[in-house]
């Protein structure tokens, strides 16, 4: 069964939603990191 350009293109917007999503929470939580609250960077930004 061959995708259909329509539903890549669909699929590729949708994911790229979620990975932007994925980052806006990453820069928050980097942020409350550099304000100095340790435990939020453990938990949210992996090194």
């Amino acid at each position: 069964m061959a995708d259909t350009a329509v539903e890549l293109q669909l699929r590729e917007s949708v994911s790229h939603n979620a990975v932007k999503e994925i980052l806006k929470k990453r820069a928050k939580a980097a942020s409350v990191c550099l304000s100095g609250i340790s435990i939020a960077c453990d938990i949210y930004v992996p090194n």
